[in-house]
C-alpha cells in the first residue's frame, strides 16, 4: 500500500522540477553570437536539433503575429514586459508559455494537497489554477515597477552628465551614445535605454520618434516629460543644454520634496506596528508581574 505522504510529495517534486526546467528553457540566458556561430556549436545543433522549448516559443510567436489581440490586458502585456526589461514578441510568447506551465503546476499541486487533506480536489485545482494565472502577471508588474523606480533614481545623475556633454560641444546623437555606453558599463538600467535610443537614431529613426519611443518604452512620467521638452526645444530651435539644466533642477527639487514627504509619513507608518506589536509586548512585560501578584492575592483570600 502506498504511503499517504508519497503522492503529494511526488506531485510537489515533479511540479517544482518541471517548472524550473521550463523556466530555464524559456527565460534562461541565451548564448552569445560568437558561441552560436562557432563550428562546435553548429555541429551540436546539427546533432541535437532545436530544443523543444525554443521550437514551442517560435511556434507561439508565429501564432501571436497571426492572431490579433482582443482584450485590453493582452494589449498592455507587451508594454509591461518592455518596462520590465523583456523586449520583443518572443518574450510575450515565453510569458504565455510560462503562465500555462504555472497553471498546470498549480492545478497538480492544489489537487494533490486537497487529496492529502481529505478535501475535494476540485477546490484545490481551481485555487491552483487561479494562482498560476495571476502570479506571473503580478511578478512581471512588480519587476516593471522596480525597474521604473530604479530609472527615476538614476535620471538626475544621467541628466547632469548629458548637460555637461552638450555644453562640451557634442551633438545629441553622440551624447546619447556616449552617456548610454558609460552608464551601461556601470550597470545602470537607464544606460540600456539610452543606448537603444542612440541605436535607433543611428539606424535612421528621427529624433522626435526616438525620444517618444524612449518615453513609452520606459513608462516613466519624468522621462516622458523630458522627451517632450527636448522635442519642443528641437522644434523651436532652442538650445538643449539650458532646457536640460532646468529639467535637472526640477527633478532634484521633486526628489527633495518626495524625500521630505516620505519623512513626514514615516511617523504615521510607525504608528501601526507600535500599537499592534510593540505596545502589547510592553504592557505584558510591565503589567504582567503585577497581574500575577493580584491573582495570587485574590486566590489566597
Amino acid at each position: 500500500m502506498m504511503d499517504p505522504w508519497s503522492l503529494p510529495v511526488l506531485i510537489f517534486v515533479f511540479t517544482v522540477v518541471g517548472s524550473l526546467a521550463f523556466y530555464r528553457a524559456a527565460f534562461g540566458p541565451g548564448r552569445g553570437l560568437d558561441d552560436r556561430l562557432s563550428p562546435s556549436s553548429a555541429r551540436s545543433n546539427l546533432q541535437t536539433g532545436t530544443a523543444p522549448a525554443e521550437w514551442l516559443v517560435k511556434w507561439h510567436v508565429r501564432r501571436l503575429r497571426q492572431t490579433p489581440t482582443k482584450t485590453v490586458s493582452d494589449r498592455k502585456l507587451p508594454d509591461t514586459l518592455t518596462q520590465a526589461g523583456f523586449r520583443g514578441m518572443e518574450w510575450v510568447a515565453r510569458f504565455h508559455l510560462a503562465r500555462i506551465a504555472s497553471m498546470i503546476g498549480g492545478v497538480l499541486l492544489g489537487s494533490g494537497l486537497c487529496e492529502f487533506t481529505g478535501k475535494p480536489w476540485v477546490l484545490g485545482a481551481a485555487g491552483g489554477f487561479l494562482l498560476g494565472y495571476t502570479i506571473p502577471r503580478l511578478l512581471i508588474s512588480r519587476m516593471a515597477r522596480a525597474r521604473r523606480r530604479k530609472m527615476i533614481r538614476e535620471l538626475p545623475d544621467v541628466l547632469a552628465l548629458i548637460v555637461v556633454s552638450l555644453e562640451a560641444g557634442l551633438s545629441v546623437g553622440e551624447v546619447l551614445r556616449l552617456v548610454g555606453r558609460e552608464t551601461l558599463r556601470q550597470g545602470q538600467v537607464l544606460g540600456r535605454e539610452l543606448s537603444a535610443t542612440s541605436a535607433q537614431m543611428s539606424a535612421g529613426v528621427s529624433f522626435e520618434d526616438a525620444l517618444r519611443d524612449l518615453g513609452s518604452r520606459t513608462g516613466v512620467d519624468e522621462i516622458r516629460s523630458l522627451a517632450a521638452l527636448l522635442i519642443q526645444s528641437e522644434r523651436i530651435g532652442a538650445r538643449l543644454a539650458p532646457a536640460l539644466r532646468a529639467a535637472a533642477d526640477l527633478l532634484n527639487s521633486r526628489r527633495r520634496l518626495k524625500a521630505e514627504e516620505a519623512a513626514r509619513k514615516s511617523s504615521i507608518k510607525m504608528l501601526f506596528p507600535l500599537v499592534f506589536f510593540i505596545l502589547p509586548a510592553m504592557l505584558l512585560v510591565i503589567l504582567g508581574p503585577a497581574v500575577i501578584q493580584l491573582v495570587e492575592i485574590f486566590r489566597n483570600r
